[in-house]
Order: C-alpha cells, then structure tokens, then sequence
C-alpha cells in the first residue's frame, strides 16, 4: 500500500497550486489587458498567489471558482474582498453563507459585470468575454 506522507501532499499541492497560477497569466492578460499591463509576470504570479489564498479563505477552492474571483480581484481591486466601497461584494464572499461557493461566485460575477454596465468608469475591455457563461 502507498502512504503519502504530510509534507509529500504539500508538495504536490505546492506544485499544483504554481501551475494554476502559471496558466492564470495568459488569461488575465487577454481578458483584463490593462489591469495587468503594468505587472511583470512575477509581480502577476504573486497577485494571483494572493488571489487564491483570498479565494480558499471564502470558500472558493476549485479551479473554476479561483479563476473567476482573480478576475475579479483584477477587475475590482486585489484587495476587493476588503474594500469599503464594495460593501456590495461581502454577502456574496461570506464563506458561512448558506448558499454554494460555486453560485455564490456566479452571482458575485454577474452582479460585478451589471455594475460594470452601469458604470462605465470601471469598464473593462472584452466585457462580454468575461461573463461565466460566455466560455
């Protein structure tokens, strides 16, 4: 029988979780060009290091969810989940919700996508690219 020892588990995910990260890159860059023309891919791979432990802490761990919350991290502000004048985000990232994480995430997309709409200071090129169900 195989045993995988603790630190062997941490490894992989450790591996795991920098792959992730590496094929963030190319998807951030084509669907929020500019929020990430002025980051070096080093300074990209940390945000979205950060992006992923922010996504873990609301319950947000598969693949699909971190990907959409690191989006929007780029859309709204890396540190969005604390911002005060996003108040409108925290009932969707409260981890104790009774709501799934996957629709939790869904519903925090399409409601930053129909503030984008409104508001078209915080308009992002390729909008409709971005929305879940385009893909």
């Amino acid at each position: 029988m195989l045993t995988i020892r603790d630190e062997q588990a941490s490894a992989f995910s450790q591996m795991k979780r920098k792959e992730f990260a590496r094929s963030m890159i190319p998807h951030l860059k084509k669907f929020v060009p500019v929020a990430c023309s002025t980051l070096a891919d080093e300074a990209l791979f940390a945000a979205i290091d950060h992006g992923v432990e922010q996504a873990k802490h609301c319950g947000f761990v598969t693949q699909q969810a971190a990907c959409k919350y690191i989006t929007l991290m780029f859309i709204l502000g890396l540190d969005f989940n604390t911002d005060p004048q996003l108040t409108w985000t925290k009932k969707l990232l409260d981890p104790q919700s009774e709501r799934h994480a996957e629709f939790r995430i869904d519903d925090l997309f399409a409601e930053t996508i129909e503030r984008l709409r409104e508001n078209p200071k915080l308009k992002v090129q390729n909008l409709q690219a971005i929305q879940p169900n385009a893909r």
